[in-house]
């Protein structure tokens, strides 16, 4: 039997609305958006890496 592969993602949400921090994945880190320094970090591990973001955030899109 051969050996079955698994794909393996690190899948990151992201959304601008909030209540307490609107925007908060857009916020400059030292030169770079917040979520720019999550999937930066996440790449690191060495998986694809998958941004999932509400249908209809083009700035998000856009910014990142």
């Amino acid at each position: 039997m051969a050996a079955r592969e698994v794909a393996v993602w690190t899948v990151i949400q992201a959304r601008l609305e909030s209540k307490r921090l609107p925007s908060k994945v857009l916020i400059d880190i030292v030169g770079l958006p917040l979520l720019s320094r999550v999937v930066q970090r996440a790449e690191l591990i060495g998986y694809p890496v998958c941004l999932a973001i509400p249908e209809g955030d083009d700035e998000l899109v856009q910014r990142c």
